[in-house]
């Protein structure tokens, strides 16, 4: 992107749901690893990281929510959760990602974990902070290099502050690093860096994107910017009052949808091979007892689910499959509407395995 910006989450590999914490090249990657009940109210969304503010509220960046599908279920403190709502700050832009953040309201408080509080003070510069994460890691001589399963933290500096922005550059060893020196890396947008006070643990920054002089992210020199709690909390503290209509009419529209009984003529039916008009290629097959759809060549299958007789969806993303039909009744194509918009697929062959 221009000016050597990305976006930490890609909305077009959405395989990489993993959350990265990219670590000192010259130390062992077990000193970043915690217990995960350390950080019980960091969340994961899937396509982005969260933590949780309130007992019913979590924070978030606002460029990623568009893959969310509505009523989207998380898993925290081994409990179940829904999304019920979506608030985007009303000034996001999209462009430069100022205002690049997001609340989540679940249908319950959740029960059994301390919500992070909000650092509201402006003298973050200069302060040390924790990134968590946990999935794909890394190191700062080559950036990301696996996942892994495992809770990890790192620390960094804030060494910039403006108006909307905290950041942070990640150090070489040679040039001051901090013991367990750090930077978070693709997945963690939306993560929280964590300022230690007297009280415990605050959240200042909510992880929006990186800047840097290569194009590779998480390597020594790069820069991060993470959006400043302190100065939207005006905001966040309105937004966490707003009840019924209010509430309806700030948040997004997004349709939730109910599954059905497919009958197994009706799964091997939407089997097979379907081709966008870029190219690119969209294959249905089993996967255990259910359907799931995958990209060819990229990509974890995702399961899909019957609506209609003429709709199935993905209960975890922003997207749904509109059969089209001929007059014999044979599935010719299929119609995605999702974040990206419309687009369809021709079926190019069947049975695919």
């Amino acid at each position: 992107m221009k000016n050597h910006l990305w976006l930490i989450l890609s909305l077009s590999l959405l395989s990489l749901n993993g959350h990265a914490i990219v670590m000192r090249h010259d130390v062992a990657p077990s000193h970043y690893i915690v217990n995960p009940g350390q950080y019980k109210n960091v969340v994961d969304l899937d396509f982005l990281t969260g933590t949780l503010i309130a007992p019913q509220w979590i924070v978030t960046a606002a460029h990623g929510v568009d893959p969310m599908p509505g009523g989207q279920t998380l898993t925290i403190n081994q409990q179940e959760y829904r999304v019920s709502h979506i608030l985007v700050h009303p000034e996001y832009n999209r462009d430069n990602q100022d205002h690049d953040i997001a609340l989540l309201k679940l249908d319950r408080p959740v029960k059994g974990v301390t919500p992070a509080a909000l650092y509201t003070q402006g003298d973050e510069l200069n302060k040390q902070v924790w990134f968590v994460g946990r999935g794909y890691v890394g190191n700062g001589k080559v950036g990301v290099t696996g996942a892994s399963e495992h809770l990890h933290h790192a620390q960094n500096t804030v060494s910039g502050t403006e108006n909307l922005w905290i950041s942070f550059t990640f150090n070489a060893p040679e040039k001051n690093a901090l013991p367990l020196e750090g930077i978070s890396g693709p997945g963690d947008s939306g993560g929280p860096a964590f300022i230690e006070t007297a009280s415990g643990l605050k959240i200042a920054g909510i992880s929006s994107h990186q800047r840097g002089i290569t194009s590779v992210e998480g390597v020594y020199g790069v820069s991060e910017h993470y959006v400043r709690v302190s100065t939207h909390q005006k905001w966040l503290n309105s937004s966490l009052q707003l009840t019924g209509k209010a509430l309806a009419q700030a948040s997004l529209q997004r349709p939730i949808y109910q599954a059905k009984t497919a009958s197994q003529a009706e799964k091997t039916a939407l089997i097979g091979s379907y081709r966008l008009k870029d190219g690119l290629e969209l294959l249905i097959e089993a996967c255990g007892n259910k359907l799931c759809y995958r990209w060819r060549d990229q990509g974890e299958p995702r399961v899909i689910k019957k609506s209609d007789d003429n709709l199935w969806f993905v209960p975890s993303l922003n997207r749904v499959f509109a059969i089209v039909r001929d007059s014999k009744q044979a599935i010719t194509k299929l119609v995605l509407k999702d974040f990206r918009g419309e687009r369809s697929a021709v079926k190019t062959s069947v049975n695919e395995t």
